[in-house]
């Protein structure tokens, strides 16, 4: 049988391809036996293996290290390196640190002296009529604006009687005799609208307002609401002889009393008068009654206005008194 040219180029390219797959399957096979095959660093024996791996086992023996892997690791650690310490030895000292310093800071709080409060003073006289009832004219409106009060009023030369129906009381004066032209009483009235003061009420509402009965069967006002300090004021009955009896007080009753301050006396005498004209104002509101001068006129403001003006008069005549005095 003869072959053309034909028929031979086609045979030729069967066996090329033929030969091209056979050399892709060789190849293809040879790859994944490759793949299954272990790397020559790790490979050998399985004895060589189980040597390797014995001394991580808990019944093999220690790993040896090659020495020169043992010199490498000598040469890299420092020559004075210490152990650190285990982690419970480090709890623990810094737990001991910690108490130690809490202990040391109780010590300190304890060794320290509790700073002492300043004690309040005792509430000033001008403060313990807050207790009484209400009133339109308060302490702070009375008081706040002293000072400036003081500087501000015009001087006046005024004199009036210094006696009144009312009988007064010796109050203790200073040391330095005392001109009796100098001297100055002054006098506030606080009398029944209708009828007369019946004396329980009269005593409820004069003890309200800081009044403590005693020398002489009468009433009196001192610098503190509880009877101490010095003498203010006092307080007597306008029918003579001016007394009370405080044991029958619900059978008694008058028209009327009497307060009176005698200068020189209290130590402020300005704050001494506010208080008994504030004094008075409230007996009078709440036993329904008039506040009265002197005179027993209705006692209005302009009248009020020249009693403070006799006490500032008093208080600049008495300086002067003083200072003569001492230049003799």
């Amino acid at each position: 049988m003869e072959f053309g040219l034909r028929e031979v180029l086609i045979l030729v390219g069967l066996v090329v391809i033929a030969g091209i797959l056979a050399d892709g399957y060789r190849r293809m096979r040879k790859s994944k036996l490759g793949e299954l095959e272990l790397p020559s660093e790790i490979g050998g024996s399985c004895e060589d293996d189980w040597e390797h791996y014995r001394g991580e086992l808990p019944n093999g023996g220690a790993r040896k290290i090659p020495l020169s892997v043992r010199r490498s690791i000598a040469a890299a650690e420092p020559a004075d390196a210490q152990p650190e310490p285990e982690l419970g030895e480090h709890f623990g000292s810094a737990l001991d640190e910690t108490e130690v310093a809490y202990e040391r800071e109780n010590v300190t709080a304890e060794r320290k002296p509790a700073v002492e409060q300043p004690s309040s003073p005792e509430q000033e006289y001008v403060d313990d009529l807050v207790q009484a009832e209400g009133d339109a004219h308060t302490q702070d409106d009375l008081f706040a604006d002293d000072d400036l009060l003081i500087a501000s009023r015009a001087e006046q030369q005024s004199k009036l009687a210094k006696k009144t129906g009312a009988r007064t009381v010796t109050q203790p004066t200073s040391e330095v005799e005392i001109d009796p032209e100098l001297q100055e009483v002054l006098v506030v009235n606080v009398m029944a609208r209708q009828g007369e003061l019946a004396g329980n009420d009269l005593l409820r509402v004069m003890l309200s307002c800081g009044f403590r009965f005693g020398d002489m069967n009468i009433f009196h006002r001192y610098e503190q609401h509880s009877g101490k300090g010095s003498l203010l004021f006092s307080a007597a009955n306008v029918v003579e002889p001016g007394v009370f009896d405080v044991d029958r007080m619900e059978e008694f009753s008058t028209p009327g009393i009497c307060m009176f301050m005698k200068l020189p006396g209290p130590k402020r005498p300005i704050h001494s008068f506010e208080i008994m004209m504030d004094s008075a104002r409230k007996i009078a509101n709440l036993l329904d009654a008039d506040v009265k001068d002197e005179h027993h006129n209705i006692m209005r403001q302009q009248t009020a206005e020249h009693y403070r003006q006799r006490v500032l008069d008093f208080e600049r005549r008495f300086l002067s008194y003083k200072a003569s005095q001492k230049q003799l």
